[in-house]
């Protein structure tokens, strides 16, 4: 797929120009030069060894649908409804047989004040979605180039399809809940240790990344973990394992932290591989309309 024609080289240059200023602005960075390095710098590959110009269009989509998700979740409990209390906690109770998973989990791993090897992991595992999904990408295009458009495309639409869940449901998770005295206490682990361990550190991060306390359902962090799973799932056996390990272990963390119901998860899972069989299905529709990419190998 080309850009085509005489102006091909100019519009690619002018949007990346505009992907790279909207990471620059500090609002999206995460942390120092590494979130414009891991988003903006896909662009900038695509721009220069990109195998066809959709390489760049589909580079540039998905960071521009990132950032466009990142600024309107912010306005969820705004626009929408108020927020949502009673019907995870329900839910969750239902599914785990009247106990709440956050609680039993807490109950028996955390120990406040301190920082074990289980809550590091957890700690990881929770922070490992910022950097995931766009190293995925990156290894899709070297090794998988051919699985990378379905990758990208429900990337994004699934961050497009949570936008208005979000604003339809906006949800208070476990550790607000807690707060409001709906449920027994809940720690909000990562800002329990993080705090201790850098409260400069865990401020920026909170302002620069938590968008909206109340947008969590669906959790935004199980649902592109679940897309790197569908990656994972058309690889081989061994990936299999592996993607289905990682959602699993996110989902964990999601839980036992306090940032999510069980509900949150599963939600997410199911948009996620809704998004998935959607794109997949598009991009066959549209190899067998146009034939091979031969660029693609």
């Amino acid at each position: 797929m080309s850009c085509g024609g005489r102006w091909a080289g100019p519009v690619r240059v002018v949007i990346l120009f505009l992907v790279l200023l909207l990471l620059l602005l500090p609002q999206y960075r995460f942390w120092g030069p590494v979130s414009p390095l891991l988003l903006g710098g896909p662009v900038v590959l695509a721009l220069v060894w990109g195998r066809t110009d959709r390489d760049f269009a589909l580079w540039a989509g998905y960071i521009t649908t990132f950032l466009v998700f990142v600024t309107l979740r912010q306005y969820a409990d705004d626009l929408g409804p108020p927020a949502f209390i009673d019907y995870p906690i329900a839910v969750d109770r239902v599914l785990s047989r009247g106990q709440l998973p956050t609680l039993w989990l807490q109950e028996r791993f955390y120990v406040y004040g301190s920082r074990s090897w289980f809550d590091v992991a957890m700690i990881g595992v929770h922070l490992s979605y910022y950097l995931a999904p766009p190293l995925v990408g990156l290894a899709l295009w070297r090794w998988r180039p051919r699985v990378l458009p379905i990758y990208l495309q429900a990337l994004s639409l699934t961050l497009l399809l949570s936008l208005p869940i979000h604003y339809a449901f906006p949800t208070v998770p476990p550790w607000m809940a807690s707060i409001l005295g709906e449920i027994p206490r809940v720690y909000r682990i990562v800002g329990d240790i993080w705090q201790g361990v850098s409260p400069t550190f865990y401020e920026f991060g909170y302002q620069v990344t938590s968008g909206n306390d109340v947008a969590a359902m669906p959790s935004t962090h199980a649902a592109l973990i679940a897309v790197i799973t569908a990656a994972c799932w058309s690889l081989g056996s061994w990936w299999k394992a592996l993607g289905v390990s990682y959602l699993l272990a996110m989902g964990l963390a999601l839980v036992y932290l306090g940032e999510h119901y069980v509900v949150d998860v599963i939600a997410a899972t199911l948009v996620a591989l809704l998004c998935w069989s959607v794109v997949a299905r598009w991009e066959g529709r549209r190899n067998t309309s146009e034939g091979p990419d031969i660029t693609a190998e």
